[in-house]
């Protein structure tokens, strides 16, 4: 079947692979985020703020609360939906993915040709504005942007026209930062939202040990299989609710990789559990890995301390750099706090 002009745009998206894989890895199981969900919802009617920013502590799940929300609104009839999550696991970091995904994804909410937007993303940035300043698309629906990660981005210059202060009637922008970097005011300021209303979203909570249960139900019932109290013990011991770490330490039971009695010996945490995973790797291996989040998670905070001393520091922190360093660094498909 030939593809329309809008599924043909959508096909040019640097992005599309990564954002579908990532997509799909957070339609996992899920629970709890009400409070957060329902704040979301009201913010597409909410006459007095047209701007979102999702500023939360990492690992508390901002990116599955985020795909599912942005699910829920593409079952509805009345948004367009520009969705570009941010994620240098799933190769979306770039800053060229990025504005190519966001000039594609717009242009074909108007049926305008993309091409060259992805040959030379720098023209998407100066379109943003253009774009965001119309009230509705041509289909009559009204526009949703949703940016995930922004804190992620690679090579970004994070100023006040990537996503404007001044949108059309019909459109709202969501962003999301994790917290470990810089703070909410600074996110506001840098973004040049400082001076209109934006809607803050209640900070994500770790899950309860029912909220565990329910995560645990759903894992094991994917295999056909029922966990039994001791597991669910294990689960909210070791993880503390982190989301991250439940659906971790869940596979390792499924799979048989540990045992409940081996998990009461184990310290909870993220750290312990990266550690854990790497006790009897090669010690040039467990170098490597050191070298790897020793830099990612070191470098920003550096630059960010010493760029008051020397020359272009400004320019420097514009690109994305945090004052402070990561509190979680990923390496490969793993990810550890600091």
């Amino acid at each position: 079947m030939e593809q329309t002009p809008a599924e043909q745009m959508t096909a040019a998206d640097p992005a599309r692979a990564g954002i579908e894989r990532l997509r799909a890895h957070h339609r996992a199981p899920w629970t709890g985020r009400g409070p957060q969900l329902a704040r979301l919802d009201a913010f597409l009617d909410d006459p007095a703020a047209q701007h979102a920013l999702v500023h939360q502590e990492t690992g508390r799940g901002t990116t599955a609360l985020l795909v599912r929300w942005v699910d829920s609104v593409l079952a509805r009839d009345d948004w367009a939906v520009v969705f570009v999550p941010i994620s240098r696991r799933f190769r979306t970091a770039e800053a060229g993915v990025i504005l190519g995904s966001l000039g594609v994804q717009l242009a074909a909410c108007w049926d305008e040709d993309a091409q060259q937007l992805v040959l030379r993303p720098h023209r998407a940035r100066a379109r943003l504005g253009g774009w965001l300043l119309r009230d509705t698309t041509p289909a009559g629906k009204r526009l949703l942007v949703v940016v995930d990660g922004l804190d992620e981005a690679v090579g970004l210059p994070v100023g006040a026209d990537l996503l404007p202060s001044r949108l059309g009637a019909g459109t709202r922008v969501v962003v999301s930062v994790r917290a470990g970097g810089m703070t909410r005011h600074t996110w506001l300021r840098r973004l040049g939202w400082d001076g209109v209303p934006v809607v803050h979203v209640p900070a994500l909570q770790p899950l309860s040990e029912a909220q565990v249960g329910d995560v645990a139900a759903q894992l094991w019932f994917a295999q056909q299989r029922q966990p039994n109290p001791a597991q669910t013990r294990a689960l909210v011991r070791i993880s503390g609710g982190d989301p991250l770490l439940v659906r971790l330490t869940a596979g390792d039971l499924l799979a048989g990789r540990v045992g409940v009695e081996e998990l009461s010996r184990r310290t909870p945490g993220l750290p312990a559990y990266v550690e854990d995973a790497l006790t009897g790797a090669p010690p040039a291996v467990r170098a490597l890995l050191g070298c790897c989040a020793g830099a990612a998670g070191l470098l920003c905070g550096r630059v960010g301390s010493a760029d008051r001393r020397r020359p272009g520091g400004a320019h420097a922190r514009a690109r994305g750099c945090p004052r402070r360093p990561r509190r979680r660094v990923s390496v490969g498909g793993s990810a550890c706090r600091r």
